[in-house]
């Protein structure tokens, strides 16, 4: 039997069954992320099933460095580690290599860079990550490869995908070898390999004619959606689809907005995978079949309806908005368990009524295909991600209407306040207070912090004397300015346990509200936005009103490369405190022993 069986096909789009050694996976298919074999939110395994998750995605890089794949091997794998008995794919590792690591030397065996945990030096080889993924047994394994630049030049790329190809064949080689040990615990694992060349279709299709003479289980398209239009990513598809091989399956891997999944399986794409869900529900900001709701806004304070009216999922079969609402505003780690789980259900249940919609004979059903448009208008017309897709509710400008044109000393808060709107941002996503932007300009002016004779703009102490002067009334700290990259340590440990930070770039504030630590990505809020145009055309095409998710990358480039930062830590109320304390007499008090 093939272990790849094309049902029916209608155009490019495919209906299709993958049989693998954990069970038959129905394509199209949206695979769940668990980069550290965990879904982000507190949803487990026993939740996966729950939800109809069909397929678990787990990260070769992050299981390596914690807790080792030794571990989960001596465990039994990944299957064991974590209580899922269904397929699992592990990715290989590349990306996060290329957009977490720092200090990286590339060369024809592998790759040497810094972990963006601890720092420690790492080797990683074609050879090395099938090791890792086989000591993980996941059911697939995906090659390990290049992932130059979105931006990189034509002739880099095209080296790049040399080396891609000449690592592939490595890749294989060593597979073939692990699955013939006889202490291999998955010996039928398979190998996916991954098509580059960023957005030149001349080389995706070239890279793509040379790995397809492998005759591997499957074919990646990798290095989208990292910054290119839909336009230019649906064009990559088109131009590739074609040369892959009809009777494997095809991942577009990291693509997750539901209009780009189904346009993309119109496309003649079955596998797919995003954070997007589980990202967005940590911020209250859910998928419905009525379009995209924004779980923080005060109208929904009473509402008693469920999430979704026509959604079936165990949350909304149970909770209100009111309930999950006050959730967020209490800060409990519930309210993103249960948004995860709900955007979760949604995304698998979309591909489950495209499966239906296809064996019914429909090339893609029109309601589906019109909200999906409507979820793309409201969150994804531009790109970079916007934060709006993050739930914002409040994003300080220095050019919002409602202050823009009050002076302060001899410059008019438009012109010069970005380090005033930073500390409002930096406080408000930490602490959930509302500062007054024209009160804190006001008395960094007086404090000579802010606009001083003859020095436009603020004072890089400005945000440790505003933690002095405001911190007790709003409920944060703030350092004094500390010089580092994007990389410090101390950045990323403080943003990883919660903490804001306001960065500075070349004569300009922002501030970052949250980090991805896992997909290495920082929700920017940019005071002065590159699209605004009026004042500060510099980082046009980079930061958008609203704000930003940005890579590392992006903030060690031109106009926003990071040279320093504040940290903004929020300070426990009494109350909070009187709760923390009291909970740690209870617990120590329920561990003695009974005598």
């Amino acid at each position: 039997m093939k272990k790849f069986e094309l049902l029916k096909q209608s155009g490019a789009a495919r209906r299709g069954v993958f049989h693998t050694v954990h069970g038959d996976i129905q394509t199209p298919v949206f695979m769940n992320v668990g980069t550290s074999a965990a879904i982000k939110g507190g949803v487990s395994t026993l939740d996966l099933k729950e939800i109809k998750c069909q397929v678990e995605l787990s990260n070769t890089y992050h299981l390596h460095v914690r807790p080792g794949d030794k571990v989960i091997r001596n465990l039994g794998g990944l299957h064991r580690f974590f209580n899922w008995d269904k397929p699992i794919l592990t990715d290989s590792g590349g990306f996060q290599v290329f957009s977490l690591a720092t200090l990286r030397n590339i060369k024809e065996d592998g790759v040497t860079f810094q972990s963006h945990m601890d720092g420690a030096k790492i080797f990683m080889s074609p050879e090395i990550s099938m090791q890792i993924q086989s000591n993980l047994a996941s059911t697939i394994a995906m090659a390990f490869d290049e992932c130059p630049s979105s931006v990189a030049e034509h002739g880099y790329i095209d080296r790049s995908i040399e080396r891609t190809t000449r690592w592939l064949y490595h890749c294989k080689a060593e597979m073939d070898r692990l699955n013939s040990l006889p202490d291999t615990i998955n010996r039928d694992q398979m190998l996916f390999g991954i098509n580059q060349g960023g957005v030149y279709t001349d080389l995706r299709i070239r890279h793509m004619k040379q790995i397809k003479e492998l005759d591997l289980d499957g074919y990646a398209i990798g290095g989208l959606a990292v910054g290119e239009t839909a336009e230019e990513m649906y064009r990559t598809i088109e131009a590739v689809e074609p040369f892959m091989p009809a009777d494997t399956p095809r991942y577009l891997m990291g693509v997750g907005t539901p209009i780009n999944i189904l346009e993309a399986v119109d496309r003649g794409v079955d596998f797919f995978d995003c954070v997007m869900p589980s990202r967005n529900a940590r911020h209250g900001n859910l998928f419905t079949s009525e379009g995209l709701l924004n779980l923080n806004n005060n109208k929904f304070m009473e509402d008693p309806l469920p999430l979704d009216v026509k959604c079936d999922c165990p949350v909304c079969r149970n909770y209100s908005r009111a309930y999950i609402r006050h959730l967020f505003k209490a800060r409990e780690m519930l309210a993103m368990r249960l948004c995860v789980i709900h955007n979760l259900y949604f995304y698998n249940n979309l591909m489950l009524a495209d499966l239906q919609g296809r064996e019914g004979g429909s090339l893609l059903p029109s309601r589906m295909k019109t909200l999906c448009f409507a979820l793309a208008l409201v969150m994804f017309l531009a790109l970079p991600v916007s934060a709006e897709e993050a739930g914002l509710e409040v994003t300080y400008r220095q050019v919002d209407d409602e202050w823009k044109d009050i002076p302060v000393g001899d410059l008019t808060i438009a012109e010069s306040a970005c380090g005033i709107a930073t500390i409002c941002n930096a406080v408000y996503y930490l602490t959930g207070q509302k500062t007054d932007l024209v009160e804190l300009a006001n008395w960094a002016h007086e404090a000579n912090l802010f606009n001083a004779p003859g020095v436009p703009g603020c004072y890089r102490s400005v945000f440790f004397h505003a933690g002095e002067a405001y911190g007790a009334a709003y409920g944060f700290t703030a350092t004094q300015f500390l010089y580092g990259d994007i990389y410090d340590k101390q950045l990323l440990s403080h943003l990883e346990k919660g903490g804001t930070a306001a960065l500075h770039v070349p004569g300009h504030f922002m501030a970052v509200i949250d980090y991805d630590a896992e997909n290495g990505l920082f929700l920017v809020i940019d005071p002065l936005p590159g699209d605004y145009g009026r004042y500060d055309r510099r980082r046009k095409g980079i930061t958008h009103t609203g704000g930003d998710w940005l890579t590392a990358e992006q903030l060690t480039r031109g106009y926003v490369d990071v040279d320093g930062f504040a940290l903004f830590t929020r300070v426990l109320s009494e109350q909070e405190e009187k709760t923390v304390t009291d909970t740690a007499v209870s617990a120590s008090l329920a561990a003695l022993p009974n005598t």
